[in-house]
Protein backbone atom coordinates (compact mmCIF):
# COMPACT_ATOMS: atom_id res chain seq x y z
CA UNK A 1 0.00 0.00 0.00
CA UNK A 2 1.52 3.10 -1.23
CA UNK A 3 0.73 6.15 0.64
CA UNK A 4 -0.15 9.62 -1.45
CA UNK A 5 1.13 13.06 -1.37
CA UNK A 6 -2.10 14.16 -3.23
CA UNK A 7 -4.60 16.67 -0.71
CA UNK A 8 -7.23 14.25 0.40
CA UNK A 9 -11.09 15.30 0.71
CA UNK A 10 -14.00 14.25 2.81
CA UNK A 11 -16.13 11.74 1.01
CA UNK A 12 -19.04 9.48 1.51
CA UNK A 13 -19.17 5.95 0.70
CA UNK A 14 -21.31 2.92 0.52
CA UNK A 15 -21.72 -0.66 -0.84
CA UNK A 16 -22.48 0.06 -4.40
CA UNK A 17 -22.26 -2.52 -7.94
CA UNK A 18 -19.25 -0.93 -8.87
CA UNK A 19 -17.59 -0.98 -5.57
CA UNK A 20 -19.07 -4.68 -4.54
CA UNK A 21 -17.04 -8.11 -5.75
CA UNK A 22 -17.11 -11.90 -4.90
CA UNK A 23 -13.73 -13.33 -3.78
CA UNK A 24 -13.04 -16.61 -2.70
CA UNK A 25 -17.04 -17.32 -2.11
CA UNK A 26 -17.31 -14.18 0.15
CA UNK A 27 -19.79 -10.63 -1.33
CA UNK A 28 -16.94 -7.80 0.13
CA UNK A 29 -18.27 -3.93 -0.56
CA UNK A 30 -15.13 -1.69 -0.85
CA UNK A 31 -16.41 1.45 1.11
CA UNK A 32 -13.19 3.47 1.47
CA UNK A 33 -10.23 2.36 -0.67
CA UNK A 34 -6.71 3.18 -0.43
CA UNK A 35 -7.02 5.58 -3.41
CA UNK A 36 -9.54 7.49 -1.73
CA UNK A 37 -7.45 7.83 1.86
CA UNK A 38 -4.02 8.30 0.50
CA UNK A 39 -2.96 4.82 1.18
CA UNK A 40 -3.64 5.01 4.64
CA UNK A 41 -7.09 3.52 5.25
CA UNK A 42 -9.19 0.82 3.50
CA UNK A 43 -12.61 -0.05 4.79
CA UNK A 44 -14.26 -3.14 3.92
CA UNK A 45 -17.84 -4.82 4.45
CA UNK A 46 -17.74 -8.20 4.06
CA UNK A 47 -20.48 -10.66 3.83
CA UNK A 48 -18.52 -14.01 4.92
CA UNK A 49 -20.07 -17.87 4.47
CA UNK A 50 -18.90 -20.00 7.47
CA UNK A 51 -16.54 -22.28 6.88
CA UNK A 52 -15.10 -19.79 3.95
CA UNK A 53 -12.40 -17.63 5.87
CA UNK A 54 -8.94 -16.76 4.16
CA UNK A 55 -6.26 -18.76 4.66
CA UNK A 56 -3.51 -17.97 7.30
CA UNK A 57 -1.40 -15.22 6.03
CA UNK A 58 0.51 -12.15 6.71
CA UNK A 59 0.13 -8.30 6.41
CA UNK A 60 3.47 -6.33 6.21
CA UNK A 61 2.22 -2.74 5.97
CA UNK A 62 -1.00 -2.41 7.24
CA UNK A 63 -2.95 -3.56 10.70
CA UNK A 64 -6.39 -5.12 10.27
CA UNK A 65 -9.43 -4.16 12.65
CA UNK A 66 -12.62 -5.91 12.03
CA UNK A 67 -16.12 -5.25 13.50
CA UNK A 68 -18.80 -8.00 13.78
CA UNK A 69 -22.41 -7.08 12.66
CA UNK A 70 -23.55 -10.17 13.14
CA UNK A 71 -22.98 -13.43 14.84
CA UNK A 72 -19.74 -14.66 15.84
CA UNK A 73 -15.83 -15.27 14.05
CA UNK A 74 -12.89 -16.95 15.28
CA UNK A 75 -9.47 -14.64 14.69
CA UNK A 76 -6.10 -16.52 15.00
CA UNK A 77 -3.49 -14.02 15.60
CA UNK A 78 0.00 -16.28 16.27
CA UNK A 79 -0.99 -18.10 19.30
CA UNK A 80 -4.10 -16.28 19.94
CA UNK A 81 -7.37 -17.03 19.49
CA UNK A 82 -9.97 -14.47 20.05
CA UNK A 83 -13.74 -14.89 19.54
CA UNK A 84 -15.97 -11.86 18.81
CA UNK A 85 -19.88 -11.46 18.59
CA UNK A 86 -21.94 -9.19 17.08
CA UNK A 87 -20.88 -5.45 18.27
CA UNK A 88 -17.61 -6.50 19.34
CA UNK A 89 -14.53 -5.80 17.00
CA UNK A 90 -10.70 -7.00 17.07
CA UNK A 91 -7.61 -5.23 15.77
CA UNK A 92 -5.03 -7.90 14.48
CA UNK A 93 -1.47 -6.31 14.27
CA UNK A 94 0.75 -6.47 11.16
CA UNK A 95 3.80 -8.95 10.69
CA UNK A 96 1.66 -11.42 12.45
CA UNK A 97 -0.16 -14.85 10.93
Amino acid sequence: MQQSQAKLHAFTGGAHLESTRFYMGNLMSFLAKDSETGGRVALVEVRVKPGNEPPPHIHEWEHELYYVLEGELEFYCGDQVLTAKAGESVFLPCGIA
